[in-house]
C-alpha cells in the first residue's frame, strides 16, 4: 500500500455516539485484513452505544481521489463491534466491508486509506530504528473537533514517553507526551520519517517511512483540592495512554474467530 503521510488525513472517522441521552464523539480508522475492511477504535466509545454514525468521504467516479466535503453516512451500535480478548485491553472492531459493497453498488462509492499489519514495526525494525524517545503523530477529533466543511480530521504530534519497546506496567501499552483530549479516544498513533531517518547506530537512509505503532485509549488527568475551599479542581497533564498496535491485530483475529463460531464454521 502506498501510504504516504498526506493520507493520514483520510484513515479516520469521526464516530457520533448516543449513550441513552448522551452525546459523544470518538475516533474510529480503517484497518484492512484478508479482504475485508475493519473500524477500529476503543471499547470505551462504543460502550452502550445505541445509535451511532459517521461520515465516509465521497469518492470521485473518474479516478480513486476523494471529493472534499462530500460524505456518505454508515450507522453503527455497540452490538456491530467485537473487543479484545482481554479484558483490560481497550480496543475494538467492526467489519464494514458488507456496509461498504453497499454503498458501492448504489453508486454512492466511498473514498477512505487504510492501516494494515505491513505498517507494524517488527521486532527487528523496533531493535534497530525505535530509540526511547520518538516523535509521534497521531489523528483524530480532540473535543470533536474538526474541519466540517471538508469532511477532515485533526493531526496532532508529540513524543513517546515511556519506551516504546518496554511494555509500560507491563501491559501491551506505552505512554506519550502529548495534548490528548476526549474525543481522541480511537486515534491511531505513527512514526512519521519524511525525507531521511537514521538507525540506533547512526546509519542514515534517504526516503519517507511511516509506521503504525499504536491507539490512543485515554488522557492523565490530575485532581487537586483547593487550599481554601472544598473545589476539586482537575488538569490534563498532557499524557496519553496508547495500546500497542499489535493489539488491534489480536482483536480482529478474535473477531473473525467469534464471528466464524457464531456462523456455525
Amino acid at each position: 500500500m502506498n501510504f504516504l503521510g498526506n493520507n493520514l488525513l483520510f484513515v479516520t472517522v469521526r464516530l457520533e455516539e448516543l449513550h441513552g441521552d448522551k452525546a459523544g464523539v470518538g475516533t474510529g480508522f480503517f484497518y484492512h485484513h484478508d479482504g475485508m475492511l475493519f473500524v477500529v477504535t476503543n471499547k470505551h466509545v462504543v460502550e452502550k452505544v445505541e445509535d451511532g454514525s459517521f461520515l465516509m468521504l465521497k469518492s470521485s467516479h473518474r479516478k480513486w481521489e476523494p471529493i472534499l466535503g462530500r460524505g456518505v453516512e454508515l450507522s453503527f451500535s455497540e452490538k456491530d463491534f467485537i473487543g479484545h480478548p482481554d479484558s483490560e485491553i481497550d480496543i475494538a472492531v467492526a467489519n464494514i466491508s458488507t456496509a461498504i459493497n453497499y454503498l458501492k453498488e448504489k453508486g454512492n462509492s466511498p473514498f477512505w486509506m487504510h492501516i494494515d499489519s505491513s505498517l507494524i514495526p517488527d521486532e527487528e525494525e523496533i531493535e534497530n530504528f525505535f530509540s526511547p524517545v520518538e516523535e509521534v503523530y497521531f489523528v483524530g477529533y480532540p473535543n470533536g473537533i474538526w474541519d466540517e466543511s471538508n469532511l477532515l480530521p485533526i493531526i496532532r504530534k508529540g513524543i513517546t514517553a515511556t519506551p516504546y519497546y518496554v511494555d509500560f506496567k507491563n501491559k501491551k501499552k506505552f505512554l506519550i507526551d502529548a495534548s490528548v483530549f476526549p474525543g481522541s479516544s480511537g486515534s491511531p498513533v505513527f512514526i512519521y520519517y519524511k525525507g531521511s531517518y537514521s538507525d540506533k547506530y547512526g546509519n542514515s537512509y534517504v526516503g519517507n517511512k511511516i509506521k503504525f505503532i499504536g491507539v490512543i485509549s485515554k488522557t492523565y488527568i490530575h485532581y487537586s483540592e483547593s487550599l481554601n475551599s472544598n473545589n476539586i479542581h482537575s488538569q490534563m497533564i498532557d499524557l496519553g495512554e496508547v495500546y500497542k498496535a499489535n493489539t488491534v491485530q489480536e482483536t480482529i483475529e478474535h473477531y473473525i474467530r467469534i464471528t466464524k463460531i457464531n456462523n456455525g464454521g
